[in-house]
């Protein structure tokens, strides 16, 4: 019989997952909001990195902080932000 009223629950639409059924309809609705907010915000932090050879023969690491049609723009952990134009970029690994 246990096994047959929760399956009933399950189907029927006031079910609320235990987490929430404590909550009111007002605070669940803000904290899937706020998980709706938060989640591209920490996605969006993520960062590519990696080390690039320069026509010269020089070769810099650090992480893409923005990339251009024409530029690559650096974070570099002693020189900075650096921003380097792609025709001077042999390679990238």
């Amino acid at each position: 019989m246990k096994l047959r009223s929760e399956a009933r629950n399950l189907l029927s639409r006031d079910y609320k997952p235990k987490l929430f059924a404590t909550m009111t309809k007002w605070q669940t609705k803000f904290i899937l909001q706020l998980f709706s907010l938060l989640v591209p915000l920490i996605f969006s932090f993520a960062v590519e990195a990696g080390v690039f050879t320069l026509q010269n023969g020089d070769q810099l690491s650090g992480e893409v902080v923005n990339e251009s049609e024409k530029e690559i723009t650096l974070q570099h952990a002693v020189l900075g932000i650096l921003t380097i134009p792609k025709n001077q970029l042999q390679s990238k690994l």
